[in-house]
């Protein structure tokens, strides 16, 4: 657990955390980074591969949840919140990605060499 850069944000740090801690299964490998600014501050969440689905929740509830708390929140100490979910490669999308574009540069050289 990291703790919020700024005093100001400790309280919606806990708050996040807990809730978060509360929908996973892998509650000791969750973290969330606080980047704070002037105005407010952005928490990134990272969790265990299998709880992000958990976090982000059907069709986005979940996530929409957390950040309407957090917000609510903020306007109150008139601070700008939000909150970002940290996906990390949860498919192998990214990876054929890269993979066929490795195949196609590699074809081209073969070919003009």
């Amino acid at each position: 657990m990291m703790e919020a850069s700024d005093p100001r944000d400790a309280a919606v740090y806990g708050l996040l955390f807990r809730m978060t801690c509360a929908l996973v299964d892998h509650s000791s490998e969750v973290t969330i980074q606080t980047e704070a600014g002037d105005e407010g501050a952005t928490f990134t969440v990272r969790a265990h591969p299998e709880d992000v689905g958990k976090i982000i929740g059907a069709q986005g509830r979940n996530a929409r949840a957390l950040r309407t708390l957090v917000s609510a929140i903020g306007r109150k100490q008139q601070r700008r919140f939000n909150v970002v979910i940290d996906e990390g490669v949860t498919s192998n999308r990214g990876t054929n990605v890269i993979s066929i574009s490795q195949d196609f540069h590699s074809s081209l050289a073969r070919d003009a060499g």
